[in-house]
């Protein structure tokens, strides 16, 4: 398998850009073989100094202090995690929707969107912990930026599986489910 090229990273990027444009013809960007699939997960590489950022400004000011090795590695194994486990479950999932032909499509697709996502929540994360948002309009925005997440997911889903909106909305649940889960551990044992 070769390694990713600089060209196939902006490549992806600007597909994503083009499918949270709604643009479905986007698709045809991505390389969605085998070898293509692989090296989408360097998306992983890419959103991770975001998102332990994003966890940062996400800890609960509690007053216990919290050792940052440990705050770091348990988020860190949650990472790889959540970026294991989900492939796994879309594995089941496109069997049930009968759209196992598709699994690659939308596995690019999704791993390559994660920047864009991650992106914007680090981004109005930043903001509203740096006053530029002050109450209510941080959380709000982050309500805001969350919904255009699970929006665009389930755009990614709908375009990349050829399945219908209710379907879509199945495979953004599942993944805000396990999400939730391993967030949840992550935290509890933080």
């Amino acid at each position: 398998m070769s390694m990713v090229t600089k060209q196939e990273i902006s490549t992806a990027l600007f597909a994503c850009w083009r499918l949270a444009r709604r643009d479905a013809s986007a698709m045809r960007f991505f390389d969605t073989s085998l070898p293509g699939v692989w090296r989408s997960f360097f998306a992983a590489a890419i959103a991770y100094p975001p998102f332990l950022l994003l966890k940062l400004l996400g800890h609960p000011a509690t007053g216990e202090p919290v050792d940052p090795f440990r705050f770091f590695a348990i988020h860190s194994i949650a990472y790889v995690v959540g970026w294991t486990l989900f492939p796994l479950a879309m594995v089941l999932l496109t069997e049930v929707l009968d759209r196992e032909d598709r699994l690659f499509r939308f596995l690019v697709a999704f791993n390559w969107s994660n920047v864009l996502q991650v992106a914007l929540l680090t981004t109005v994360a930043v903001l509203a912990a740096g006053s530029v948002l002050p109450d209510p309009l941080g959380p709000l925005a982050m309500l805001a930026a969350t919904i255009a997440v699970l929006w665009y997911e389930w755009y990614i889903a709908t375009v990349s599986l050829h399945v219908d909106g209710s379907q879509a909305a199945v495979v953004v649940i599942a993944d805000v489910i396990l999400g939730i889960a391993i967030a949840g551990i992550a935290t509890a044992m933080v």
